[in-house]
């Protein structure tokens, strides 16, 4: 009997924002290693046994409120690849709130602290990286997003949504997700 998979809590991003880091994943990423779209993970190894109280308090944490507000705030290097820094208190707020309920669950990779961010290059040698890192940062005000009214670099309101009903899924095996339904819960 095989074991049950790990739920990965992630936040999903609008269309456009997921189209333009898919795109520089497919442009940067070693192509046998991109086996994902992007995305921004909260959480990485949640045990099975929590899906029904994780839903319950994601269901909770969500029901009318608007979707984070997020921005991109910048490049980091990961040594061997590249990501943008996504900046959002709300984010923050609710994964710490997460992490301090399932203490006692979470893995080490989990408990040491959340750096949100969105990956869009890894696992290629340290020089490819840093040329991608120059390459990107010389035109990043204009990658991903601009916001019009303030100018400042953002990934869309609706795009890091994580914690809003229509914006969490669940990831517990390649192809088990959760949506909610509305305000009335969840459905698989």
């Amino acid at each position: 009997m095989a074991e049950a998979a790990p739920i990965i809590v992630t936040a999903l991003m609008g269309k456009a924002d997921s189209a333009a880091f898919d795109a520089l994943r497919r442009r940067h990423f070693p192509p046998e290693r991109n086996q994902l779209a992007a995305h921004l993970t909260m959480f990485h190894h949640l045990p099975p046994s929590l899906e029904d109280e994780l839903k319950r308090r994601l269901a909770e944490m969500t029901r009318g409120a608007s979707p984070p507000e997020a921005r991109v705030a910048g490049l980091i290097s990961l040594g061997q690849g590249v990501a943008f820094r996504i900046e959002s208190p709300a984010l923050l707020a609710i994964r710490a709130e997460l992490a301090d309920t399932f203490a006692g669950l979470l893995t080490p990779q989990d408990r040491a602290g959340w750096r949100p961010h969105v990956t869009v290059q890894n696992k290629v040698e340290p020089a490819v990286a840093r040329v991608t890192l120059g390459r990107i940062g010389a035109r990043f005000p204009a990658a991903p997003a601009r916001d019009r009214r303030s100018g400042e670099l953002v990934v869309s309101r609706r795009a890091v949504g994580a914690i809003v009903a229509s914006h969490v899924r669940l990831t517990a095996a390649p192809h088990r997700s959760y949506r909610p339904r509305s305000d009335r819960g969840w459905a698989e």
